[in-house]
């Protein structure tokens, strides 16, 4: 099973880091989505969390408030069986952003307004804005 790390990215102001895929993406281009990946082998859950948030956005959680979320199983996605943790990832302020060639465009959205796309992430996604 293949492990991977997502991350909700919460701003002091209480707005979410929404990420547009590039129509290069290898997974549903075009679309909607979060910053975090697959986690590589030796790395654990956060590790591979911090390495990817740093790969597509140039955010260092090093400072951050993190939190598990919750996990899923998504068995065939993409052809693969995944584990997905998702975290919550608090900002003291608004940190830069910068894309790399996996995404397009970003955007800081309010919580009530954020929607993310896709059967894997939108059920969790659900739970932790139904929470608040």
């Amino acid at each position: 099973m293949i492990r991977g790390s997502k991350a909700i990215v919460v701003d002091s102001d209480g707005f979410v880091l929404i990420l547009q895929r590039s129509n290069t993406h290898p997974h549903v281009p075009l679309t909607l989505d979060i910053p975090g990946g697959e986690v590589e082998d030796g790395e654990t859950m956060i590790e591979g969390l911090a390495r990817e948030l740093r790969e597509e956005t140039g955010i260092d959680i090093a400072s951050a408030n993190v939190r598990l979320l919750g996990s899923k199983d998504a068995f065939g996605y993409y052809g693969n069986d995944y584990h997905i943790e998702l975290y919550e990832v608090v900002c003291e302020n608004r940190p830069d952003v910068l894309l790399d060639y996996e995404h397009d465009t970003f955007e800081w959205t309010p919580l009530a307004d954020a929607k993310i796309l896709g059967a894997l992430y939108e059920p969790l996604f659900y739970e932790y804005t139904r929470a608040l």
